[in-house]
């Protein structure tokens, strides 16, 4: 039996490195979100999946500014606001993020 503990997800070949997600995705990350779309993700794979989206995907908490870059800057700009909506959502107090009466 072979062990795919290693498998990674590649990116295709010929995209500029300032729209590289950090790192490549191990299969069991693919699988996580694969499982949370479907709706059949256990909790563990809830987590991985949003940290993968969160971290590796939106790139939210990586650096937006690349030198000699502007389009790649704003590229990653773009893209870390989604990883950073979904924090704010997931910590901001639930009155604060409705628009309660002390927002």
């Amino acid at each position: 039996m072979v062990d795919q503990s290693n498998r990674y997800y590649v990116q295709s070949k010929g995209i500029p490195a300032e729209f590289r997600h950090s790192r490549p995705l191990s299969e069991y990350e693919v699988h996580s979100l694969r499982a949370l779309e479907a709706g059949e993700a256990n909790p563990h794979q809830q987590t991985t999946a949003l940290a993968v989206i969160v971290q590796v995907l939106s790139g939210a908490y990586d650096l937006e500014y690349i030198p000699g870059s502007p389009e790649g800057s704003s590229f990653r700009g773009g893209r870390s606001f989604v990883g950073k909506e979904i924090i704010k959502i997931l910590r901001v107090d639930l009155d604060k993020l409705l628009g309660g009466n002390d927002a």
